[in-house]
């Protein structure tokens, strides 16, 4: 049979290759750092499951922002009381997935010791006012997007304008020199004929 030792659990390899479990037995206590790194590894394992249950809640698509403020304190009282844990699961999916409203809205979820410690609010991603200013700054772009708009119409339609003006002044050279064409081909003939 093999013996291994890892974090003063001994483990016993039987012939069959099954593994038993064996604490050791040794006079020597455990140090408070390795107890402190193992309540720490658990907490850590404890906020793991925490998280993954937080993340099954799904916020009410309206939710623009969420802040969520747990306390170690809020933590250990979790690890500790379960109905504890339950309770705030409960009060975070009420304050953070069932919330209705006609506009985008931010959340802010603080947890502590106690139930007496939880705060939730929410409020507007935008005010009133800081709509208004952007429907009056859209307006305002929006109209000097429609000048600009209108210039360049304008600028081309000048453009047009003058090219069939020249087109014309080109057609009336053109028939004024074929004019005098005519006119210098008649004089010669009327020269030469006697």
């Amino acid at each position: 049979m093999e013996m291994n030792s890892i974090f003063h659990y001994n483990y016993q390899t039987t012939a069959n290759g099954q593994s038993v479990k064996e604490e050791k037995q040794t006079g020597i206590r455990k140090s408070d750092s390795e107890q402190k790194l193992l309540e720490a590894a658990k907490l850590a394992e404890f906020k793991r499951k925490f998280y993954d249950d937080l993340s099954k809640i799904v916020p009410y698509k309206t939710s623009r922002d969420t802040t969520l403020i747990i306390s170690e304190a809020a933590f250990r009282e979790m690890k500790k009381n379960p109905e504890y844990r339950e309770k705030v699961l409960a009060l975070i999916r009420r304050d953070w997935g069932n919330f209705c409203g006609p506009r985008k809205y931010k959340v802010l979820i603080t947890v502590g010791a106690d139930l007496k410690d939880y705060r939730a609010s929410s409020w507007p991603a935008t005010t009133v006012s800081q709509s208004k200013r952007r429907k009056y700054i859209r307006k305002k772009f929006y109209k000097k997007l429609q000048k600009k708009r209108l210039e360049k119409k304008e600028r081309m339609k000048e453009y047009m304008e003058d090219q069939i003006m020249v087109k014309r002044l080109a057609q009336a050279l053109r028939n004024e020199e074929a004019a005098n064409e005519m006119l210098l081909r008649r004089y010669r003939e009327l020269r030469e004929c006697p």
